[in-house]
């Protein structure tokens, strides 16, 4: 087979390795493995199911634990019930060679399969963590013109913080008025925003915020849309009964809208971005033509555009929710005299899940600063002050809890005037 058809032939398994394994850039291990399944009449099908078992031995190799009842017959698979948990995610698929032979259809691919981070086991999934979210501006304000959806840029903040709680262990707060985001990717986060990040987290004291911007609500044919005479209505009738799919039937519809927004999540201790995601989709705009609905309305959630929108939303809470599990539960902490000691207030209680007789380790915030950091230096624009967590060896335990804040005695003394957080991995 040459490199052309070779090429060709991802066409059939690029729906199966999204559907397996989700599909992202990553860096890894390479890993090599074969995939082999009977021969038959619908070669479409063997190929398949080559390429799964191809794809299952990879994630295998990578250290994946298989529980199966499975039926051999002559090396040939011929029943299969498998519970496959991997342990990571593979991408950059190389198909190496590609045969039939003795009744089998074989597959041999390259593949990159990078770890993944499983945060079920992790001890502070119990503690509710505090989350700002910040407003969400409109990157086009004529985009929203439409339905009159302008009040979005507070409200879709607040319609993020409610679902995140109590879907995920959070307790949020919400600053609509202020903007963070940029047109910059977290790679190159500027000082102005990192500065920002923190002083709005020591204000609040939460340990994450999320901010980010709506990026588009334009319709996808707005001179069509605005027109809205009877022939264009006419026409798009008749392009919709000829067209084949309903998505096809979506984007060939005047009424087509976008819907795209950017969602960013900062450490409020560093102020560094720690997640950086944007979400789109394309949803009929199906209100009455002169109609004011506003975003997040009741009427606006009966169209079909606020369906698709509704499933964004749902997305990135997902992946919100999933982001702050995997986060270390992280509190400030200080001495309760002037004196050294080891009776710590821990800014954190009963409303966190907080419980008598928690162990958290205790960190020094001051650290120290990292060599040669300065504004000059080619680390520009991250701030000069970036310091490192020094873990001084010492476990707090929380003796007595209250709603918003608790106290523990620590394994040792601590020094006073230090800053001191308190974490559970």
């Amino acid at each position: 087979m040459n490199r052309q058809q070779k090429v060709r032939s991802l066409g059939w398994v690029f729906p199966l390795m999204l559907l397996l394994c989700g599909w992202q850039h990553a860096y890894g291990d390479v890993v090599t493995a074969e995939g082999r399944a009977p021969l038959s009449s619908d070669l479409h099908a063997s190929r398949l199911s080559a390429y799964e078992d191809a794809i299952r031995n990879a994630l295998i190799k990578s250290g994946g634990q298989v529980n199966s009842q499975t039926g051999v017959s002559n090396g040939v698979l011929v029943s299969d019930r498998v519970n496959l948990r991997t342990q990571g995610n593979i991408s950059d698929i190389e198909v190496l060679d590609e045969h039939q032979g003795n009744g089998l259809y074989v597959v041999s691919i390259r593949a990159v399969v990078s770890d993944i981070q499983d945060c079920r086991s992790s001890q502070s999934l119990h503690y509710h963590k505090d989350v700002l979210f910040t407003g969400f501006p409109r990157e086009r304000p004529e985009s929203s013109r439409v339905g009159q959806l302008h009040n979005i840029d507070a409200d879709f903040s607040a319609e993020l913080s409610r679902r995140l709680y109590p879907a995920y262990n959070v307790i949020v707060q919400d600053e609509p008025s202020v903007f963070l985001t940029n047109r910059t990717r977290y790679a190159s986060s500027n000082f102005p925003t990192s500065e920002t990040v923190k002083n709005l987290a020591k204000k609040y004291q939460v340990q994450l915020v999320v901010s980010g911007s709506i990026l588009d609500m334009s319709m996808l044919y707005p001179d069509d849309y605005y027109r809205q005479t009877h022939g264009a209505k006419f026409t798009r009738a008749i392009s919709n009964f000829f067209t084949s799919t309903k998505a096809n039937k979506v984007k060939e519809d005047s009424r087509a809208r976008h819907f795209a927004f950017r969602m960013v999540v900062y450490d409020g201790l560093s102020g560094a971005p720690i997640f950086d995601k944007s979400y789109s989709d394309i949803g009929l705009w199906n209100a009455n033509y002169t109609e004011i609905t506003g975003f997040g309305t009741p009427r606006f959630w009966t169209t079909a555009y606020g369906d698709v929108v509704n499933s964004l939303i749902e997305n990135s809470v997902n992946d919100l929710g999933e982001k702050i599990n995997c986060q270390p539960f992280m509190v400030p902490a200080q001495l309760n005299t002037a004196e050294p000691g080891n009776t710590l207030y821990l800014f954190a209680g009963a409303n966190h899940g907080v419980k008598v007789g928690d162990k958290l380790d205790i960190n020094d915030q001051s650290g120290w600063n990292f060599p040669g950091l300065s504004n000059t230096s080619y680390t520009w624009p991250y701030p000069p002050e970036y310091k490192t967590l020094q873990a001084e060896g010492v476990t707090l335990t929380v003796t007595q809890v209250y709603p918003t804040y608790s106290i523990g005695e620590t394994s040792k003394d601590l020094t006073s005037g230090q800053r001191y957080l308190a974490i559970s991995w």
